[in-house]
């Protein structure tokens, strides 16, 4: 947040920040959980590097929408307990 020169996003990032924490930590279940990740991520920056937009695009929704996914899975789960 800092980085983006920003006061406003880091307030933003900051008020979200304990929320962000417990998702990533929930979503980080076991060894192929990490792994996944780290190559969801590791994708999206391949992108970045590369300056290719649409493949940066493309890797960041998809991402994304498996964390929704995971996300829905862990509060359907939860409801159920």
């Amino acid at each position: 947040a800092q980085a983006t020169q920003n006061p406003l996003w880091s307030v933003l990032l900051g008020s979200l920040n304990d929320l962000l924490r417990r998702y990533r930590e929930a979503g980080f279940v076991g060894r192929d959980g990490v792994l996944f990740a780290a190559r969801q991520h590791q994708k999206i920056l391949d992108a970045v590097k590369s300056r290719d937009a649409e493949a940066a695009r493309e890797a960041m929704q998809t991402h994304l929408k498996k964390s929704e996914q995971d996300l829905r899975k862990r509060s359907a789960n939860a409801e159920r307990e």
